[in-house]
């Protein structure tokens, strides 16, 4: 799923800065004051706000921090425009880079990567996707992984793309099933059934 970028920008809708997001695998949807921001917000799963500080008005830089600070888990970064009064520690810790509107073009795409990073899950690994490592189907789980703390001999394999963490997970027991459990007359239908033969 594309991660959904919120836009801010007083002065219009920034086509050539949607164009360039939306190439990088981005959705975007477009703010252009606190009204509509808290609006997108609050319909849309929003993983980052890139805010364009180009009007210079302290009052709705005000406004769309309280908007934002409604949000706490989405970062915000801050193009700065210059003659913009607003400076990044008057608008909150949500602020995770301030970069000159000017300079954005190297800056902006990895200020953005880095504050996405710690949202992102783990890309997942081949064992993740074939289920083997939980002898499920849909991924590893907590209980399927030994204890760090207990030592083992080494598994001599061949080299692999299997991580040692994987291999270790892979020939692990299957972690205990935590649904129903079957009665004593269901296992016994299942022998007698199968005692029988078609």
């Amino acid at each position: 799923m594309r991660e959904t970028l919120l836009v801010i920008d007083g002065r219009g809708y920034p086509d050539a800065l949607v164009r360039v997001l939306e190439a990088q695998g981005y959705f975007c949807v477009y703010a252009r004051g606190p009204l509509k921001a808290k609006a997108l917000l609050k319909e849309h799963p929003v993983a980052l706000i890139l805010w364009k500080d180009n009007t210079g008005n302290a009052g709705l830089s005000s406004d769309l921090a309280r908007v934002w600070k409604a949000h706490p888990q989405v970062p915000v970064v801050h193009l700065q425009a210059a003659g913009a009064r607003a400076e990044p520690f008057e608008l909150g810790s949500q602020v995770c880079a301030s970069l000159p509107i000017e300079s954005a073009d190297s800056h902006l795409l990895p200020s953005i990567d880095r504050a996405l990073a710690p949202t992102r899950p783990p890309l997942p690994s081949e064992l993740d996707f074939l289920g083997a490592a939980t002898g499920e189907a849909g991924g590893p789980s907590a209980g399927a992984r030994s204890p760090r703390n207990v030592t083992r001999a080494p598994l001599q394999m061949p080299g692999t793309a299997v991580s040692p963490d994987e291999r270790e997970g892979l020939f692990a027991p299957p972690p205990p099933s935590a649904g129903t459990t079957w009665s004593a007359g269901a296992w016994r239908w299942v022998r007698d059934k199968f005692a029988r033969g078609p």
